[in-house]
C-alpha cells in the first residue's frame, strides 16, 4: 500500500466519522413514552407503500446490516404533521437536491443502503412536544436544533 493509498483510505474513514453524544439523565425523561411501538423498514423507494398514511414521529437509523448484532445509529429524529407516507417520499426529493439540508443530504447519500426509516404513528399527541423531548434526550448528530434548555448546554462553549 502506497502512501497516497493510505491517505485516500485516511479521508474517506473521515468522511463517515460521526460524534454521537450519549446523556442518560434526559433518557429518564422519556418514560412516559417508552411505551410507542416503532415500526422501521429499509429507506428505500420500493417501501414507500409500508408507510402509513398517518401523522407521526420518525427517524432515520444506520444499520450496517453485516451480523445478526443488534447496532444502530440514530441519526435524526422528525416529526410528520401532514402523514409519515408524505415526509417519506420527500426525503427521496431532497436527497438529490443539492439545495437541501446539507446534513440530511449527507446523512442519506453516505449512508444509502444501510438506513431504516423508523415510526411510530400518533394523530393524538402534540407531535412538537414529542419531537422536542426526543430530540433532547437523543442529540441525534444530524438535528440542527434541540430544545432551548438543552441547546444552552451543548452551545455553552
Amino acid at each position: 500500500m502506497t502512501v497516497n493509498d493510505i491517505t485516500n483510505e485516511q479521508n474517506e474513514f473521515k468522511s463517515f466519522k460521526k460524534e454521537f453524544n450519549l446523556w442518560p439523565k434526559y433518557w429518564e425523561k422519556l418514560k412516559d413514552v417508552a411505551d410507542f411501538e416503532w415500526k422501521s423498514c429499509p429507506f428505500d423507494p420500493n417501501n414507500v407503500d409500508l408507510i402509513p398514511n398517518s401523522k407521526g414521529i420518525y427517524s432515520f437509523v444506520i444499520n450496517p446490516r453485516f451480523t445478526n448484532h443488534p447496532q444502530r445509529y440514530l441519526c435524526y429524529i422528525g416529526k410528520a404533521d401532514r402523514t409519515l407516507k408524505v415526509r417519506y417520499r420527500e426525503y427521496f426529493k431532497e436527497m438529490n437536491n443539492e439545495k437541501g439540508r446539507p446534513k440530511i443530504l449527507r446523512l442519506l447519500n453516505l449512508w444509502k443502503g444501510y438506513i431504516e426509516f423508523c415510526y411510530i404513528e400518533i394523530d393524538n399527541v402534540n407531535l412538537l412536544d414529542l419531537e422536542k423531548k426526543l430530540l433532547g434526550a437523543f442529540l441525534p448528530p444530524c438535528n440542527g436544533e434541540y430544545s432551548t434548555d438543552v441547546n444552552r448546554i451543548v452551545n455553552a462553549f
